[in-house]
């Protein structure tokens, strides 16, 4: 990685907003960027890593839904930009010019310094979600519930009035019920050990 401190502020297409970052992530698919496991190809690096943002609007169309000033979040492609060819800057960067598709006006409660850290989990955990078709009152299983997506699943999920069961590391069941607030929790080796008797004794740290 390199810090470069002279980068241009991105050119504003039209259909996109200027946004000011205050806040992004690290999720696991830019560690894969980072790492080379997905690397962009050679005309493509080196490249600005990122695909979460929050931050505040500096400029957008005239007549577009977004306002300078606005507080806004959003998942852009960024992160798989130069992997699949996109010509989209990631959010690695003080201002970043994302598509009005990829935006949302923030919640007045959700600050600005945290919210970067949670379109793609809260994506991803939303989606898994309202794939199953929830109902009211059903039962869910979350694994790795202490997680990133794993603990943004259970808050929507008691939200959706969802019976949540899930499935934690042991030093992070507690963490599910206090803080969680979880109807039930458990630790994954022992879910591990009743589903698969003899997994501790001859698969022990292979999975």
């Amino acid at each position: 990685l390199e810090l470069v401190q002279d980068f241009p502020i991105p050119a504003r297409k039209p259909g996109q907003v200027l946004v000011k970052l205050h806040s992004s992530s690290v999720n696991p698919v830019d560690t894969y960027m980072r790492s080379g496991l997905f690397r962009p190809d050679a005309d493509g690096a080196p490249c600005v890593l990122g695909g979460d943002l929050a931050g505040v609007v500096v400029e957008a169309d005239e007549g577009s839904r977004f306002k300078k000033g606005d507080h806004v979040a959003a998942l852009t492609p960024g992160f798989m930009a130069k992997a699949t060819g996109d010509s989209s800057q990631g959010t690695y960067a003080q201002y970043v010019a994302a598509d009005e598709s990829h935006i949302a006006l923030l919640p007045a409660g959700i600050p600005l310094d945290t919210a970067g850290g949670l379109p793609l989990v809260g994506l991803t955990a939303w989606q898994a979600l309202m794939d199953g078709q929830p109902v009211e009152g059903q039962r869910v299983l979350v694994f790795a519930a202490s997680g990133g997506v794993g603990h943004v699943a259970v808050q929507l999920a008691k939200i959706l009035g969802l019976y949540t069961v899930a499935v934690a590391g042991p030093k992070n069941t507690v963490k599910g019920h206090d803080v969680l607030g979880l109807a039930e929790v458990g630790h994954h080796q022992g879910i591990q050990q009743h589903m698969h008797p003899g997994l501790g004794e001859g698969a022990a740290g292979h999975g």
